[in-house]
């Protein structure tokens, strides 16, 4: 019993240090509400790796991208979408935004709550097919005073190169769907002290991305590492992945 009891104290304790809660959130699979400060860069690497659904296979996939801070709560982003080493059909580049407000700043009780609007919109360039397409997204979120846990929820819309819209017909030949996906995006994120988080995150449907994401985050300054687990909404797209996520400020 001893063993609990410390660790309901640690819990306790890790909720009520305020003052050192204050890290750079990323999420692992949705939009965070954080924007790059300004005049900062920061690079996020998201590698999804599975080696157990076919004997001898090693599956990698890979998300990259570069952010820039320009002020006002905005970012400018460039990407590297769907680097993969096998099926690798929806390889693209792009390039957008993203934008938060938080609403009322000014007040002293209402500011804790942190309440933000964010948006975003991302156009991409396939790299193997003469082909230009988008994502875009809109989330509110906020988070609880003293436990510093932030909820998020909103909406989201995009191509079939963004959402991997692909599968296997009975041939096993590989047909892409090329209609274009809405979906619902939720996350969760409790940190843990100044160092430690838990995380989870979420998109709604049957596509590509469509799955919830179960992850520890470590904080290292500015620096942040994230490792988890992906389980698709749908089995025909994936048993999972494990989810090893980096991003670095440059």
């Amino acid at each position: 019993m001893s063993f609990y009891k410390n660790f309901v104290v640690v819990l306790l304790y890790c909720f009520c240090c305020q003052k050192t809660i204050q890290a750079q959130s990323l999420i692992a699979g949705i939009p965070s509400a954080d924007v790059v400060h300004k005049g900062h860069v920061e690079f996020t690497h998201e590698s999804q790796i599975n080696f157990w659904s076919v004997p001898n296979q090693f599956k990698w996939a890979s998300f990259n991208f570069v952010c820039y801070g320009i002020g006002h709560e905005t970012e400018v982003t460039a990407s590297l979408i769907n680097l993969a080493n096998k099926d690798m059909n929806n390889l693209a580049v792009g390039t957008g935004f993203k934008k938060a407000h938080q609403f009322f700043k000014k007040d002293s009780v209402l500011s804790k709550w942190e309440t933000k609007f964010t948006i975003g919109q991302n156009i991409f360039f396939s790299l193997q097919r003469p082909e230009v397409t988008g994502w875009a997204y809109g989330h509110l979120s906020f988070r609880l005073p003293k436990l510093h846990t932030r909820f998020t929820g909103g909406a989201t819309y995009g191509s079939p190169t963004f959402f991997d819209v692909a599968f296997a017909n009975e041939n096993g030949k590989l047909i892409r769907n090329e209609n274009a996906v809405v979906c619902a995006l939720a996350g969760v994120e409790q940190p843990f002290g100044k160092h430690f988080s838990l995380i989870a995150d979420w998109y709604s449907g049957n596509h590509g991305i469509a799955a919830m994401i179960i992850a520890t985050q470590f904080n290292f300054g500015h620096n942040v590492f994230i490792a988890g687990y992906k389980k698709y909404n749908q089995e025909r797209w994936s048993e999972g992945a494990i989810i090893l996520e980096t991003m670095l400020r440059l």
